[in-house]
């Protein structure tokens, strides 16, 4: 039996990135895998070509071919069911594992049995393969909980996990990742992420959550709430519609940021008992500095005596990557 079963689900992902993609896995430094490639769109001739002709030179290649498309959650859990080894590694097709990802994600969690999942962090990638940045994830144990409220803990392709009881829930056809990572942790289990990066993750207009924006919005609140569900905290409607708010991108007028300030504020004095010091000191950071630099204030001296009186007021211990990264969007505005 192989160590490790890679589970891929293939759509509509350009012929040369699939390729790519497929190859990164072959040129793993460590080979003791089984590869499951599910395609999801059987009548697109060109995804049956390609994966016929990779299984007939690597016998480490299994190819499942879905009568009908069935969609990404449904596919991986058709994976899942065959697959062998010990771990699940999970890839896209979109993207690239790094030559040593399955040796340096072996390590770890053979290293750290009381992980069920990990990921790692990854180079973000354009459609012509160059690097336009860092994807970093969160590492501490104890802060992933509290992550959820924001974000995915995981990068799905990058994600490694213990084959067993695991599977997708089928009622999430968008955000299948986030959703599984949320139940986990509210079942009890630890997940992290591997501090180096493993993946070439790539960032392009054709991606599946960019076509079905609206779809995906409404799967990521329903895990919003079960996250918050996950920490004893009561997922209202204002509260939602204000974390919402808080956590966007989008500009709002000076009379709304001030009843977020007010929300803020009493959201962490109400519910600083329900949390750990630091998942507490990690939600007040991230939640001034998302609620300061949605002001329309250029200037950085204001928004730092912002974010140092807001602190007092919350008592809320000083990060310095919060005020960082403060100071350097301030600046680039």
């Amino acid at each position: 039996m192989p160590k490790i079963s890679v589970i891929m689900s293939v759509y509509s992902e350009r012929v040369d990135w699939i390729r790519k993609s497929i190859d990164s896995i072959l040129n793993q430094t460590y080979s003791d895998f089984e590869f499951i490639i599910v395609n999801d769109k059987p009548n697109r001739e060109e995804n049956a070509q390609l994966l016929e002709e990779y299984a007939a030179c690597d016998s480490r290649i299994k190819v499942l071919t879905n009568e009908e498309n069935i969609g990404l959650t449904k596919s991986l859990n058709k994976a899942l069911a065959l697959a062998e080894g010990e771990f699940i590694a999970r890839m896209d097709a979109d993207d690239m594992a790094l030559p040593e990802r399955f040796k340096i994600q072996l390590e770890f969690m053979n290293a750290h049995p009381e992980i069920i999942a990990s990921g790692g962090r990854a180079c973000a990638i354009n459609e012509k393969d160059e690097v336009i940045g860092r994807v970093k994830m969160p590492t501490d144990v104890s802060v992933i909980p509290y992550y959820t409220l924001f974000a995915s803990p995981l990068i799905h392709p990058a994600s490694f996990f213990r084959n067993g009881t695991i599977r997708y829930d089928e009622g999430f056809r968008y955000a299948q990742d986030y959703a599984l990572w949320t139940s986990l942790i509210g079942n009890g289990y630890k997940l992290s992420n591997v501090k180096k990066p493993v993946l070439k993750y790539r960032y392009s207009d054709t991606q599946i959550f960019k076509k079905h924006k609206q779809r995906q919005a409404e799967c990521a609140e329903k895990i919003l709430r079960h996250a918050f569900d996950n920490l004893k905290i009561c997922s209202t409607d204002e509260l939602i519609g204000n974390w919402k708010a808080i956590n966007n991108k989008q500009q709002v007028t000076n009379e709304q940021l001030m009843t977020l300030q007010m929300f803020v504020i009493k959201f962490l004095n109400d519910n600083k008992n329900k949390l750990s010091q630091r998942g507490y000191n990690y939600i007040a950071n991230r939640l001034l500095l998302n609620l300061i630099l949605k002001e329309d204030n250029k200037n950085i001296i204001n928004s730092i005596r912002k974010y140092l009186d807001m602190r007092k007021q919350v008592n809320c211990s000083f990060d310095t990557k919060t005020f960082a990264l403060l100071c350097l969007n301030k600046n680039n505005n």
